[in-house]
């Protein structure tokens, strides 16, 4: 998780934060806090460069990196120092020159009894050059607001160095970029020449219609700002039910009726705090007609009881009239996309999450979504609106998977699979901790078992007995395979065999015999019930990389880098027949019926053999590059084929005529990266590279079905079908484990499955 900054240079972004303290005066004075009559007169302002020749230039990147260290120690001088000596080689860097305009403006501000005035006409002439090279930041709010200081602050300078009629033009420059007090023009010593010119009272007439005109504007683009959110909102399901800072219970039902503010921060945060103020000002306002605030707070403290005092401090020093509570990652997972502080969410009287907001706002833009969401009508007979649940098809879940010894950070998970009876699903991953293979309610979302093997190991690979009570996993920096129970977590047995790690699994369909192979060359077949090993087989050079049982379980089918496919008999382990042409590494299956086998290659081929005779049946040639994977459709009546091309083709399977090219809308490179065929061969779910794209299309038609909204599914990955394929598990990228439950036919909802125990397995 990160700060919301404004998305300028480090250093502009850490005096941002900070500007609150220094643009606004805080004793009624100029904001550049100089003491009326005690001010020396300003000289002229030197070169930009003058005083960085004598020492040799840097970098913009040797200078933001010194200024930063300096910055640290509160040497303001230093910093300004260090990014005039990059200025000379990097005149139009709009970046350094918005952080001398700010560091030279602090630093001729240091000494609120004696401002360096020749620093301030500095400041303003770099934030010039800095709005000259690039126009467009004098449309950014927190720029403008620092150019209206600036420029003010040099017309008081103007104005000391008897140059009055300039001074008036730099005060004029202030008010355009938002200046607002003009009582202050009017009772500043500093300016005392300016308001005897003759043109001052026309200047102070045009610069109250210029405010006026600005404030309209200002506004009016803050409403369209608001309505535009809450027309393009993306409702979510959100709820809490914790502890606040004072020890009483808070959740959202309490405040049923009530337009609700629920501000995740923390007080580590400076656009949080900045923020503060705002949410005091807007509770003290509209309590009465149906505002209250909650603060959820993720503090960056060893422990809680820290973190619980760290929040009480700050809200009784900042006075802070609402609740605030100690957050945690399920309740922070209900967020799409949450990646900043602070995220702001607004709840409308019925409990709808009706706006989001990421990063500081302005009060008067809180107060207009305030305002919008009290002046609608609510009728409390009426409940909260059905958002997509469980039985609806487009329903997303996710079930978070944090890991404390990790920093809070997710599971890498890779890989899923369902229960045969559907009613739960596993992820493996490598890290959640290490080793650990957890087994999830389909209905509820809910953990029901953890698989430990109390090893440092990763990325693990299994799959359920048919029978669903029992569970293979191994891992690919571990040398056993091991069984469990499903019902109660607990280790069956571990088959040892294997003398190197890299070991990956499978499972007959009967249930009865595992097959295994590993970096010790050798593949193993093993009697699931008693735990013995049948036979072993060398196979040095072969580089297994995929073994698949035929479908009568009779025979097995090798496959990997040393461009060969192997058939063999399960019982001996011997092989029986060897299907040599890819000319690159490759990866097979068998066909419904076992009696043909289905091979795709690093070459881009992708071939069809009889078993019998070992022969090629069918080639399907002309792919750039490598085929990622094939499919066998319609009983191995076509072939699906899925190229490095990013195309999805369907062939016939007799001829090797292209029946039909999948287009996915909107395709990008890099492509997709992960496609899964559904159970019943008529649907298949394709995931783009960044794990957020999940589309179902029908092979039929080639149509798109289905597809999850954009930040729904976080770096989804690993993603398996239930059996009745109404369903779609997917792991992440630390972002937890999903549950997708798809349409059958577009439009046609699926039947919500009951929940599922631990017990029920047995």
């Amino acid at each position: 998780m990160s700060c919301y900054l404004f998305p300028l240079c480090v250093l502009l972004a850490i005096g941002l934060c900070e500007e609150a303290k220094a643009v606004e005066p805080a004793d009624g004075g100029a904001p550049k806090k100089a003491a009326p009559g005690d001010a020396p007169k300003a000289a002229s302002p030197p070169a930009a460069e003058d005083e960085a020749k004598e020492k040799p230039p840097l970098t913009t990147q040797e200078a933001f990196a010194e200024a930063q260290k300096l910055l640290r120690k509160n040497d303001l001088a230093g910093v300004v120092g260090v990014l005039e000596r990059a200025l000379p080689a990097n005149a139009d860097d709009v970046n350094l020159l918005l952080s001398l305009a700010q560091f030279t403006s602090k630093l001729a501000s240091a000494d609120a009894q004696k401002p360096d005035y020749a620093k301030h006409r500095k400041a303003a002439e770099y934030m010039r050059r800095a709005l000259k090279a690039n126009a467009a930041f004098a449309g950014i709010p927190p720029v403008r607001n620092l150019a209206g200081t600036m420029y003010y602050n040099e017309a008081c300078a103007l104005a000391l160095d008897n140059q009055a009629e300039q001074a008036l033009k730099s005060l004029s420059e202030a008010v355009e970029f938002g200046f607002k007090d003009l009582a202050l023009m009017d009772r500043d010593a500093d300016l005392k020449s300016v308001r005897t010119l003759a043109g001052y009272a026309d200047f102070k007439t045009k610069a109250e219609e210029t405010l006026r005109a600005q404030a309209e504007a200002a506004r009016a683009r803050m409403v369209k700002e608001v309505d535009d959110l809450f027309a393009q909102n993306d409702p979510f399901d959100f709820d809490f039910e914790l502890t606040d800072t004072d020890g009483n219970a808070i959740a959202l039902a309490d405040f049923a009726g009530k337009v609700l503010i629920v501000d995740v921060w923390g007080t580590w945060c400076p656009p949080c705090r900045m923020e503060v103020p705002h949410f005091v000002a807007l509770q003290k306002n509209f309590a009465e007609a149906g505002l209250a605030i909650v603060g959820l707070n993720r503090e960056r403290t060893p422990g809680q009881e820290q973190a619980l005092k760290l929040v009480q401090d700050f809200r009784k020093d900042n006075g802070m009239n609402y609740r605030c509570a100690l957050v945690n990652d399920d309740t922070l997972s209900q967020i799409p996309s949450f990646n900043a502080f602070p995220t702001t969410m607004f709840f409308d009287r019925y409990g709808e999450v009706r706006a989001k907001l990421v990063g500081y706002q302005d009060h008067e833009k809180l107060e207009i979504i305030v305002r919008k969401l009290l002046d609608e009508k609510f009728d409390g007979s009426v409940k909260k609106k059905t958002r997509l649940t469980f039985g609806m098809p487009g329903f997303v879940r996710k079930s978070p998977w944090p890991v404390p010894e990790q920093g809070g950070w997710q599971a890498h998970l890779w890989i899923t699979s369902f229960s045969p009876d559907g009613r739960t699903y596993v992820a493996f991953g490598d890290s959640g901790p290490r080793g650990v293979v957890r087994l999830f309610d389909l209905a509820s979302g809910k953990p029901l078992q953890d698989f430990r093997t109390d090893k440092d190991v990763w990325y693990s690979n299994g799959a359920f007995l048919p029978n669903g009570r029992q569970l293979v996993t191994a891992y690919s920096s571990d040398k056993n395979v091991y069984l469990w129970d499903v019902a109660t977590g607990k280790l069956v047995r571990e088959f040892h065999g294997h003398t190197a790690d890299g070991v990956t699994a499978v499972v007959s369909h009967d249930g009865d015999r595992l097959a295994s192979s590993g970096k010790d060359d050798t593949l193993r077949l093993w009697q699931l019930s008693t735990g013995q090993e049948v036979w072993t087989q060398n196979v040095p050079g072969e580089q297994i990389g995929r073994v698949v049982f035929s479908p009568d379980d009779r025979l097995l089918l090798t496959s990997g880098a040393d461009r060969t496919l192997r058939i063999r008999d399960v019982k001996t382990g011997s092989v029986t027949a060897t299907l040599e042409g890819h000319t690159a590494g490759c990866a097979g299956d068998f066909s419904p019926d076992g009696k043909q086998v289905l091979s795709w290659g690093d070459d881009g081929q992708v071939r069809v053999w009889d078993i019998r005779t070992a022969k090629t049946l069918q080639t399907f040639e002309g792919r750039p590059e490598a085929v990622r994977h094939a499919w066998l459709l319609d009983g191995g009546r076509q072939v699906l084929t899925w190229g490095k091309d990013l195309a999805f083709r369907v062939s016939d399977a007799a001829t090797g005529r292209t029946v039909r090219e999948i287009k996915i809308a909107d395709m990008m490179p890099p492509g997709w990266n992960e496609a899964v065929l559904s159970p019943d061969g008529h649907r298949l779910l394709v995931v783009n590279s960044d794990g957020a794209d999940v589309r179902l299309v029908d092979l039929t038609s080639g149509e798109e079905i289905y597809r999850a909204k954009k930040g729904k599914l976080q770096k989804a990955r690993g993603c398996s079908f239930s059996a009745d394929g109404r369903y779609v598990a997917a792991g992440s990228f630390r972002a937890g484990v999903y549950l997708v439950e798809l349409p059958l036919q577009a439009g046609q909802p699926a039947a919500p499955v009951q929940a599922a125990t631990a017990e029920r397995q047995r």
